[in-house]
């Protein structure tokens, strides 16, 4: 699914299930760096084979080469996301291998799918739902 994502290509568009970020409903950002915590699962996934992230991640890498260094959709004035909409994209790769690899797939994987649609599921509504960009 990675080598084959369409990276931001359906933004401004909900795909069913999902908000607009541009919504007035009360919502958090997701993680977008690696140190950030999980706010899925509270403990966290303990992760039971970090080679098979670390594949993963380093196919995501490779995936988002074609990424340019400022995807218009993401710009908002002197605000450029797509540094940040990369990084979510490497943290929910690597938790949705580890939801994969403990046998319990969920939420991160839902969302690695909304990434493969070229969608960015960039926050969490407070009722649970997943907010795109």
């Amino acid at each position: 699914m990675i080598e084959s994502a369409s990276w931001f290509t359906r933004l401004g568009a909900a795909p069913d299930g999902c908000t607009l970020a541009n919504s007035n409903d009360a919502w958090h950002w997701l993680p977008s760096s690696r140190d950030q915590p999980d706010p899925l699962h509270v403990p966290p996934l303990d992760p039971v084979d970090t080679a098979i992230e670390l594949a993963v991640v380093k196919r995501t890498m490779v995936s988002l080469r074609s990424v340019p260094d400022a995807v218009p959709e993401l710009v908002d004035g002197p605000h450029n996301y797509t540094n940040a909409a990369t990084g979510a994209v490497h943290f929910a790769v690597r938790l949705a291998a580890r939801e994969i690899t403990t046998g319990n797939p969920d939420r991160w994987c839902e969302i690695v799918r909304l990434y493969n649609l070229g969608s960015w599921p960039c926050g969490l509504a407070d009722d649970g739902g997943i907010i795109v960009w």
